[in-house]
């Protein structure tokens, strides 16, 4: 089910979502339900090991102890020619961070400061460092960074949503997933508390019967994770076959309606080969310079707009005239240049995406 909200929170509409797995993926989609998927809110403790460049004394420290043998502050600021108290203040530094240790007075680099002095950079240790990880609620894999954004569609407990979408139970969490984080830098994760929160997503039902979960983060491009893991819930499946049913019985119901509300009841949609349903027009229907009275002006959307009904079905606005498409085409990228500066590569990109929305040639005139 699509809910009419006054404003979209996730920044984009479910025919954005619909748009690029029809045009970009060619995925035949089939449905797109707005819904509230699970995550599991994490905290994590690790072993963090962060690198930053040397300070000069610090690096010149290091190489005296460990290359020219000396062994004592006194020593070192002898032959560094270094004040005798900022020598004290920097070999303390450096035995704080555990890049040093001091015996009877003789000082020794540890196996982390020869590690820095090697590599060229100083390599410092955190225990018990936490933070907030997002896990998917199913296969337990963690989410990208930018699932963690806060706002009005990111993650956040269920009484915080206003009269919420349909949403889908989330399985145990398994506190071994937290092994995941180890990498390079991040050792011995360890999950400490774990709390269900819920996200916001459109999710295109394809032909196939996979599902294509398009966050925020992601402006309506499938994000890989989170698709895999509720096509690996047989719940969810369940639950979106359900609602796919629901938006192909409501369809012709729900379309005529909306056709009717703009005058357009002798334009019934068609299912094409490739699987999408299409309301085909003239181009003056688009322009509003159509017959008097035949009340297609006013809150038509333009040529290739792709219209999601309330159960989650959609149809594309069409004209069979590829010049008629061409035209459009140019009128929107004309719109986007005017918006605002554009890079050359964001002009290419949206004149591509276009393109495959309005099914005619980048560059052709």
């Amino acid at each position: 089910m699509i809910p009419r909200p006054r404003s979209n929170p996730l920044g984009f509409p479910p025919a954005r979502a619909v748009e690029h797995a029809a045009f970009q993926l060619r995925a035949a989609p089939e449905s797109v339900h707005q819904l509230l998927l699970p995550v599991w809110r994490v905290e994590v403790e690790a072993r963090v090991t962060t690198a930053e460049p040397y300070q000069l004394v610090d690096r010149y420290l290091s190489r005296g102890v460990e290359e020219a043998g000396l062994t004592t502050p006194d020593e070192l600021a002898t032959f560094l020619a270094l004040d005798p108290a900022l020598t004290r203040q920097a070999l303390a530094y450096l035995r704080a961070v555990g890049h040093l240790t001091e015996d009877r007075g003789r000082l020794t680099l540890t196996d982390l400061g020869r590690r820095s002095l090697a590599d060229g950079e100083m390599y410092t240790v955190k225990l018990g460092d936490r933070r907030v990880v997002y896990f998917d609620a199913w296969t337990g894999t963690p989410l990208a960074e930018g699932h963690a954004e806060k706002g009005p569609a990111g993650p956040a407990p269920l009484d915080t949503w206003t009269s919420p979408p349909p949403l889908l139970a989330p399985d145990p969490f398994r506190p071994e997933a937290a092994h995941a984080l180890a990498e390079p830098g991040v050792a011995d994760p360890k999950a400490l508390t774990w709390d269900v929160e819920y996200l916001l997503a459109h999710v295109v039902r394809t032909g196939d019967a996979r599902h294509l979960v398009c966050t925020r983060p992601r402006r309506g491009e499938p994000d890989p994770v989170l698709s895999r893991a509720l096509d690996r819930s047989p719940a969810c499946l369940s639950a979106l076959a359900d609602a796919g049913r629901r938006a192909r019985k409501a369809f012709e119901e729900e379309a005529g309606r909306w056709l009717s509300r703009r005058g357009l009841a002798a334009h019934p949609p068609h299912r094409d080969p490739d699987g999408m349903h299409r309301v085909r027009l003239a181009e003056d229907d688009f322009t509003g310079a159509g017959p008097a009275g035949d009340g297609l002006t006013g809150d038509l959307p333009a040529l290739g707009s792709v219209v999601v009904l309330r159960s989650g079905g959609f149809f594309q606005l069409w004209c069979a005239d590829p010049g008629a498409r061409r035209r459009e085409l140019e009128r929107r990228m004309d719109a986007f240049r005017a918006a605002r500066p554009r890079t050359p590569e964001a002009l290419s990109a949206q004149e591509s995406r276009l393109a495959s929305l309005l099914d005619v040639r980048p560059g052709q005139k």
